[in-house]
């Protein structure tokens, strides 16, 4: 089952050896961190883009080049039981978490023992569908559309000979597929602060049944896209998929039948459609082998509990590598994981001169003077605040933390924020719109701006959050408010959800 997971233990600190070769793999989407061989990772990483340019064109998703921040960060770990001590469920096969500071998935690179189980690609696949998906569009997704879309891409399979082979049958959905089956009419329009585990599990297979029955069925074509743009225009969703659909009750009809027919279509995309681009493997240092440990927590999240382990860990390898810029970023980051934000600035001063160019230093100082600001503003020079987060956006104006704490600083200040400050704001939502925390900061603003019906466009992912169904009532409400055309409804709707209810950004794969 996919869900948000809990925070991790303190353990996965030592869930890789020390003394591990490991070795970084760029390719044009991703960076993959992994201790395999050369040739293997090289091979993994071609797998990855052949996937991605084959599922692409599906979505007719543009393709510009990458920076760094841009790119799915990978770490492939020896097996399961290495992510799942990093996620803190020993059952997890795979995690995916997105940020203003990036995207960052977690698999590993052992085979499945049986087709019946779900392996460490297909939760990648799932999902960096997802990541894809709303990279692109940022446009609301039923979770029977979110979900099933995923799961129908996620089976994907790269053949020897280089093309890619998509429309597998989930067959570890398959007692999903034929138990008591959940009604149409309910996957279509779920009350999902109401769904039980099996709902969720049903609308995961359901959603792929009906995903590939509407792909492939040559009578239904458009169907599809029509029933998404009406829910673009914020239609319900009943109402839409009677518009798009026609007769649900015959519809129902067709997918049972369509269940129990022997062999299911695929889709080939050949090898000569593919361009996997160039793959280039170098080895990390001692001190960036050292610190992946800490590294992979500090990305993966800590809390008051995990984060003194951490820290511990990161004085450990820094006292090895005093100098080392890597070890010493890492090592800011986890001091202002574990609140020493005065000690988090110093590391990231050391790290800055042995390499004035890191922009993870850059960014650890931003974070520990904003978190100092936010003690006490009145004490802050926000404008050598604002100079040091510059200073890191110059490095790569595409990495939207920097956007994101430029803008904040002029609420830490109590000021009205530039539209300077405002267009990076938007721009680091177009960078990375997979972040439901930029994402509400852009709708508040947008508000704030009395442009309701773009706040309410910017706000439909996080209403169709799939992980937030016992959010639903309250998620909806603000929907509504922002259809409403009253600002100050609107404002008083948004300014109602506490951190607590902000919708998970996590993804992981049993």
């Amino acid at each position: 089952m996919w869900r948000k997971v809990l925070a991790g233990l303190a353990a996965a600190v030592t869930a890789v050896p020390a003394q591990a070769t490991w070795l970084e793999a760029r390719t044009p989407h991703f960076v993959i961190y992994s201790e395999q061989k050369s040739a293997a990772l090289t091979r993994y990483a071609e797998q990855l883009e052949r996937f991605d340019q084959a599922v692409r064109p599906f979505f007719h998703t543009d393709d510009p080049e990458l920076s760094d921040a841009r790119k799915l960060r990978i770490y492939v770990l020896r097996d399961q039981t290495a992510v799942g001590t990093l996620a803190g469920d020993a059952m997890i096969a795979g995690l995916y978490v997105t940020r203003a500071s990036g995207s960052r998935a977690w698999v590993h690179r052992s085979d499945s023992g049986s087709a019946l189980e779900l392996n460490a690609q297909t939760v990648f696949q799932h999902e960096y569908l997802h990541h894809l998906v709303l990279g692109r569009t940022g446009a609301p997704l039923p979770m029977w559309v979110s979900e099933g879309m995923a799961e129908f891409f996620g089976t994907a399979q790269v053949r020897p000979d280089g093309s890619v082979m998509i429309g597998y049958v989930p067959r570890y959905r398959a007692r999903d597929l034929f138990q008591d089956q959940l009604p149409l009419e309910q996957m279509l329009a779920p009350a999902r602060d109401r769904m039980t585990s099996q709902d969720v599990l049903q609308t995961y297979a359901r959603g792929w049944l009906l995903i590939h029955y509407l792909s492939f069925n040559k009578a239904r074509g458009g169907q599809l896209n029509r029933y998404l743009a009406l829910i673009a225009q914020g239609k319900p969703q009943l109402e839409s998929a009677r518009e798009a659909f026609g007769d649900l009750r015959k519809l129902n009809r067709e997918l049972s039948g369509y269940l129990r027919q022997n062999s299911y279509t695929g889709r080939v995309v050949p090898a000569d459609k593919i361009n996997p681009g160039t793959v280039s493997i170098r080895p990390l240092g001692a001190g960036e082998a050292a610190i992946m440990p800490v590294q992979m927590r500090s990305e993966r999240g800590v809390n008051n509990r995990t984060a003194p382990a951490v820290l511990q860990n990161a004085l450990r390898v820094a006292a090895r590598f005093p100098n080392d810029p890597a070890v010493l970023a890492a090592l800011a980051e986890a001091q202002q994981d574990a609140g020493d934000n005065a000690a988090a600035i110093a590391s990231a001063d050391r790290a800055l001169a042995a390499d004035p160019k890191s922009q993870k230093a850059l960014v650890m100082k931003s974070r520990a003077l904003m978190a100092l600001a936010a003690k006490e503003p009145k004490k802050t020079d926000f404008r050598a605040l604002r100079q040091v987060i510059a200073a890191a956006n110059r490095i790569d104006p595409d990495n939207a933390e920097p956007l994101l704490m430029f803008y904040q600083t002029y609420d830490l200040q109590g000021i009205k924020p530039t539209k300077n400050s405002v267009d990076g704001l938007y721009y680091a939502l177009d960078l990375v719109p997979q972040d439901d925390a930029i994402r509400l900061v852009a709708v508040h603003q947008l508000v704030v701006d009395n442009n309701l019906p773009a706040a309410a466009r910017a706000f439909g992912p996080i209403a169709y959050n799939p992980h937030a169904s016992k959010m639903a009532p309250k998620l909806q409400a603000v929907m509504a408010s922002l259809q409403s055309g009253s600002q100050d409804a609107a404002l008083r709707s948004l300014e109602s959800l506490g951190k607590e209810d902000a919708p998970a950004q996590a993804g992981s794969g049993r």
